[in-house]
């Protein structure tokens, strides 16, 4: 997954990556969204670059639009310090704010070197992987005045260069790339109140903006995913009145689809299931992943009951959509075992979904449900490369601790060992 999720998943958390809200996550708009919209940093990476480096050549407005291959069909997770292109290939983020690094493996994370050092931040979100050599990510970097995010690429998986980025960039709520030259952002410039979208066709050295019409950009924007050149999704929560002191506003997900590249959009409002009733309080919701051909899912986890005697939040569950016409209609939601947050998936049927009880796993697309595995291991998120082999963030302390390790599995989530 993405991620999946928007100031570093599009613009979804503190002022990038991992959300925090004590031991959980929280995303508010409403009373919040305008201290939101300041900090955010949309999508995967936040922090300081380190030496400087003059872009490729200048920033240019206009670029022509060209069809691309499809991508492949794992989004790197949004929500944990670790990205995965394959079983050898990832990169993490250790160390404390201010002192952060960015790290690479070859070998699965047995050993990790040096990749981009003095990260600001200590988190990362807007990470877009495209193989094991090629990947993107933005970061939020202090200035003398507001802070602004700069975008980085690497053509071999070690070695970082910084790219260019649309004018004036503050906050970034969403970025996606399909290949290595071929890619979206959604970007608050200074001085603006709302987000505009921008596509680069040249691996992000020039950017031409999007008229993105259809695109309520007033609204909370979480996640920015494209299938090819012109299928993309947009996903959002719609505030409608109630809030909750522990689990936020009353909000209705929904998704923004288009078909010619980010030119026009269309809203799709998503159905609750037969036992939650829209509005409700959702913690957010991630972006989409294709699943196979036509295939697309997407999820959110939602606050249902009450809080349970000695816990200040009520349990959540995940609800997963899908759709098999390329998002055109979708169905009425799967729904994941009781106090699951975080969803993970590889193909159309083999899924996870993880949080304070473990990591569950379906192979029947949301029937039928397994676990929970590695509870003893507080493994609260989940990133799979292919149908066996995945990735975990372990936290004593729960959703958005900053302390942590991440953790591997190679029997589809049933052992996890921790990573060097």
């Amino acid at each position: 997954m993405v991620p999946s999720a928007l100031f570093l998943p599009v613009g979804i958390g503190d002022s990038c990556g991992i959300r925090r809200r004590n031991q959980k996550r929280r995303r508010w708009p409403s009373l919040l969204a305008l201290f939101a919209v300041l900090v955010i940093v949309g999508g995967p990476a936040c922090g300081r670059p380190g030496p400087t480096r003059h872009l490729d050549k200048p920033l240019v407005i206009d670029s022509p639009m060209a069809s691309v291959p499809s991508p492949a069909a794992g989004v790197p997770s949004a929500w944990f310090p670790g990205w995965w292109a394959s079983t050898t290939r990832g990169w993490r983020v250790t160390g404390a704010k201010g002192n952060s690094v960015l790290e690479s493996t070859v070998d699965g994370g047995h050993t990790w070197a040096s990749a981009v050092p003095s990260l600001f931040s200590g988190k990362a979100a807007n990470f877009s992987v495209i193989d094991d050599r090629h990947a993107f990510f933005t970061q939020l970097v202090p200035g003398a005045g507001q802070a602004a995010t700069e975008l980085w690429a690497t053509d071999d998986g070690g070695a970082w260069q910084r790219r260019a980025m649309p004018p004036l960039p503050q906050s970034v709520f969403g970025l996606d790339f399909q290949t290595v030259t071929d890619g979206w952002v959604l970007v608050q410039a200074e001085g603006s109140h709302v987000p505009s979208l921008w596509r680069t066709q040249d691996g992000g050295r020039s950017w031409s903006k999007l008229a993105a019409t259809g695109l309520d950009t007033r609204l909370q924007l979480e996640a920015l995913r494209f299938v090819d050149a012109g299928l993309g999704f947009v996903s959002g929560r719609e505030y409608r009145g109630g809030f909750s002191v522990t689990t936020g506003p009353s909000v209705l997900p929904f998704l923004a689809r288009t078909v010619d590249g980010g030119s026009t959009w269309t809203r799709i409002n998503l159905m609750p299931p037969p036992d939650v009733v829209f509005p409700a309080s959702l913690d957010y919701i991630d972006g989409v992943r294709r699943l196979d051909a036509g295939e697309i899912a997407v999820d959110a986890p939602v606050y249902v009951g009450q809080p349970a005697p000695g816990n200040k939040f009520p349990p959540e569950k995940v609800l997963i959509w899908t759709s098999s016409d390329d998002g055109a209609t979708w169905s009425s939601p799967v729904e994941a075992p009781s106090s699951t947050a975080q969803f993970g998936a590889y193909g159309r049927s083999r899924w996870w979904a993880s949080g304070r009880d473990g990591v569950f796993t379906t192979v029947d697309g949301g029937v039928t449900w397994s676990g929970p595995f590695g509870a003893d291991q507080h493994v609260v998120y989940v990133d799979f490369v292919n149908d066996s082999t995945g990735f975990g963030f372990s936290s004593p302390l729960g959703y958005g601790a900053n302390d942590g390790s991440i953790l591997r599995t190679d029997d589809a989530a049933q052992t996890w060992r921790p990573l060097t």
